[in-house]
Parts: structure tokens; C-alpha cells; sequence
């Protein structure tokens, strides 16, 4: 097996890999907001402050 042969398998492994911790990593914190949106809706005692709808560019 050459070199780059060698070289496209592992560009295709770390690809893959990172093409699935990015899969994870996205589902894992849709998750937790929708968790957290869930909370905020159901429970009257949390009072949320106005800065964390502000969004970074204002």
C-alpha cells in the first residue's frame, strides 16, 4: 500500500470521526436545551434574566 493510499484512508477516518462527534455533540445539546426550555416552561420559579436573550452581535 503507497503513501497515498495510506494518507486518503486516514483522512477518511478522521473525517468520519469527526463527522460523528459533531453528530453527538449536536444531539447532545438539542437535548439539554429542550430539557431546559422544558423546565423554564413548566416551572413559575425560575425567574430568567433579559441579558440571556440578548444576542452577542447588539
Amino acid at each position: 500500500m503507497c503513501k497515498a493510499d495510506r494518507d486518503r484512508i486516514e483522512r477518511r477516518w478522521t473525517y468520519g470521526l469527526l463527522l460523528v462527534w459533531l453528530a453527538y455533540s449536536t444531539a447532545a445539546f438539542a437535548g439539554r436545551s429542550t430539557e431546559f426550555a422544558h423546565e423554564v416552561v413548566t416551572n413559575p420559579d425560575i425567574q430568567l434574566m433579559p441579558a440571556i436573550f440578548v444576542s452577542p452581535s447588539q
